[in-house]
């Protein structure tokens, strides 16, 4: 059981981590010419939803990837609405 749970601490800080190299990258895209891409925006807004859906849905965290088709997972409200604000995001950053 502390084998899980150190993996799963273990991924959380990995993907607080990619998030926060997410705003640092737009915050240095916004500082290297002063100007706004809504596209780019919508696009991190996406990948942050996305990383935040599967951090509000730990049992992803603990199941491989190749698992989640195959097996019985279900996804919380929460993680379900980070998700679909991703793909909506997404859509929005190709426009």
């Amino acid at each position: 059981m502390d084998n899980e749970q150190e993996k799963l601490q273990r991924n959380q800080l990995l993907i607080k981590g990619f998030m926060v190299l997410v705003i640092i990258h737009q915050l240095i895209l916004y500082f290297d010419d002063y100007t706004l891409d809504f596209g780019a925006i919508a696009g991190a807004v996406a990948v942050l939803a996305m990383l935040r859906g599967l951090l509000v849905s730990p049992i992803l965290l603990a199941t491989p990837i190749r698992q989640w088709r195959s097996s019985q997972l279900s996804v919380n409200r929460d993680g379900k609405r980070y998700f679909f604000i991703a793909i909506l995001m997404l859509i929005i950053s190709l426009f």
